[in-house]
């Protein structure tokens, strides 16, 4: 493979009814503005699909997928079954999807250990701390305190200053801070801890798009808490012993800048590079092995 090409870059899909002219019929899909994202940002994106219900029996082969990868990102939709991390459904916990889950969680475990550039988007930040033993908030708005405040996973000590209320947020209203009405995307701004790979990326403050009602609850295994919103609701997630396995829990494919996109690109293209200069090596000593 030339490294001239642009690396290939897998995305997750949903699995839902779509029309196609005059049929109606399950389709994999995705928003449109995750392929743009990445192809702006200079990578070939690659959609991946989960199986079908109807079918558990033809799960996809996760080790070739991520063979043929250079980067993954997990996309948003709906909630995470609260099975996998030991809860009961709440009443607003929707859009469940057993295969999906089950191929992302394994997705994002077999792309950790490849060493493979991982970005998890809305949806895919809860997949990513759910995937490493953590759980999630499942309604936000019930965990809301009356001084405007959520309860705070615990952060790094002076990585971040302490909570903010949310008397300041543009919509006025503490429960929708993270999503407007129906198909609204909500619009605040994070903080982002000083000296972590997302302050590097995009600085110590970002203004972002947001539109979810579920948060992060118990870190997983090895997170650390990197961006905080207005009520202290944690907002993206970094490993600590992987390079570049990060977590946002707003929109960045909404936005105007590609910042996020290209520095998975960038990374995608050496983590290829990699690999060739691996492969060049084995080739080289076994021709000298002949």
């Amino acid at each position: 493979m030339s490294t001239t090409q642009a690396p290939l870059i897998g995305l997750t899909t949903y699995r839902q009814l779509a029309s196609f002219g005059p049929w109606h019929t399950e389709a994999a899909v995705l928003p449109a503005t995750f392929v743009r994202s990445v192809e702006r940002a200079g990578g070939q994106p690659l959609l991946i699909p989960p199986w079908s219900d109807d079918d558990p029996d033809a799960q996809p082969d996760i080790d070739l997928i991520l063979s043929k990868l250079h980067g993954l990102i997990l996309t948003g939709g709906g909630d995470v079954d609260p099975a996998r991390y030991g809860a009961e459904a709440h009443p607003e916990t929707s859009g469940i999807s057993h295969p999906r889950d089950e191929l992302e969680i394994a997705l994002v475990r077999g792309a950790a250990e490849a060493g493979l550039p991982v970005l998890g988007i809305c949806r895919g930040i809860e997949v990513i701390n759910v995937a490493f033993e953590g759980d999630l908030v499942q309604h936000l708005p019930d965990t809301v305190r009356q001084d405007g405040t959520a309860p705070q996973t615990e952060l790094q000590p002076g990585t971040l200053d302490e909570p903010q209320t949310a008397a300041s947020n543009k919509l006025g209203c503490r429960d929708d801070i993270h999503r407007g009405g129906p198909g609204v995307f909500a619009d605040h701004a994070v903080r982002i801890s000083n000296g972590s790979l997302l302050s590097q990326i995009l600085g110590e403050s970002h203004h972002v798009r947001s539109y979810h009602h579920q948060g992060l609850g118990r870190l997983g295994r090895n997170m650390r808490p990197v961006a905080v919103a207005e009520d202290s609701t944690v907002e993206a997630i970094e490993s600590t012993d992987h390079s570049f396995l990060l977590g946002v829990l707003w929109h960045p494919e909404e936005e105007d800048s590609l910042l996020l996109f290209e520095e998975l690109v960038a990374r995608a293209v050496r983590y290829r590079n990699g690999i060739e200069q691996r492969n060049e090596t084995w080739d080289n000593d076994w021709k000298e092995r002949r």
